[in-house]
């Protein structure tokens, strides 16, 4: 069997290869501090497995419509206009089965065959596999010898992008660094962005885990960024839902989500129809743990945080 030359492009994830080495190793009784996949060490909210378990009851357990059931869309457009995402109606949102598939999509739908893409290094491993499944030009900025920190990257990454570059990928907090960008770093983002017409994914995973009262600006708020940035947060971080309950809200300037849409089949909910749509109205909705409008909705315990491809014990913060 002859395997697609995309397939070739690629390397296996890192990632999956720590987390496989590590759940051997703990099987063979070895005490392992795991820092590969992104797995938060506290269990889901309470409110959240009996809502789960409720709607399951309840018969909601057929197809839904491909880009989001209604009822949470409107509610991750609710919880964006109170990060000041006001630009984003439930036309904008695409919900996923977890993040990389909807990093996916985005790759899928805006880059062609040569065309450049910028990425802040150290970076999550995903990426990378992304652009080159999509069989785009990677550029990559490093941000370690600033400490991580963006703002005194500006001048290296003005000097990577170009009128070429079709897309920028952000990420703060930052995996596998732990660096949140302040508001002068990302307005030097956006000043690029606007002069080279770059779309930017800003990838927002672990918005609601920080520490010491820092708090991340959302890329989207900042002028300039409306129609231009991709939005991307989801639950597996902030709520602890990795196994088998991963979603990701994905906020897309429009067209670009009508485009994402023809990536899948539409997909309709099975019957018995009739009894599903009765009870909808009296299923369990969707419910946000406390603390979700700021801050962490949960404490891990110091130096723990779980990150895709872990992240260094008292990680920086600024620039």
């Amino acid at each position: 069997m002859d395997f697609a030359a995309r397939v070739e492009r690629i390397e296996p994830s890192a990632t999956v290869a720590i987390s496989n080495k590590a759940s051997q190793l703990e099987a063979d009784g070895v005490d392992v501090v795991d820092l590969s996949v992104g797995e938060p060490d506290f269990d889901t909210p309470e409110n959240i497995k009996t809502a789960g378990k409720g709607a399951m009851d309840a018969g909601h357990t057929g197809y839904t419509p491909s880009n989001g059931i209604p009822a949470l869309k409107e509610a991750i457009v609710d919880k964006l206009h109170g990060d000041g995402l006001d630009q984003y109606g439930t036309g904008n949102v695409v919900v996923t089965p977890g993040g990389k598939q909807g990093l996916y999509e985005v790759v899928q739908t805006l880059i062609d065959d040569g065309d450049e893409v910028a990425l802040l290094d150290p970076a999550w491993v995903s990426y990378e596999a992304m652009v080159k499944v999509a069989n785009g030009d990677l550029t990559r900025v490093d941000t370690a010898q600033y400490d991580f920190a963006l703002e005194p990257a500006l001048e290296d990454l003005a000097a990577a992008v170009s009128d070429e570059t079709e897309l920028l990928v952000v990420n703060s907090p930052g995996n596998p660094h732990g660096a949140v960008y302040s508001d002068a770093a990302l307005e030097g983002v956006r000043d690029l962005a606007v002069d080279h017409d770059i779309a930017v994914i800003s990838d927002e995973i672990y918005k609601e885990i920080t520490y010491d009262g820092v708090e991340m600006t959302s890329l989207g708020t900042l002028e300039g960024m409306r129609d231009r940035t991709i939005t991307l947060n989801g639950f597996s971080k902030a709520y602890a839902m990795t196994r088998g309950t991963g979603l990701t809200g994905r906020q897309d300037p429009q067209p670009l989500g009508d485009l994402r849409g023809q990536l899948r089949p539409a997909r309709r909910r099975r019957g018995p129809g009739k009894h599903r749509r009765r009870r909808r109205r009296d299923a369990p909705g969707v419910r946000t743990a406390p603390g979700h409008a700021g801050g962490p909705v949960c404490r891990p315990r110091q130096g723990r945080r779980g990150t895709r491809g872990g992240v260094l014990p008292d990680a920086p913060r600024g620039g």
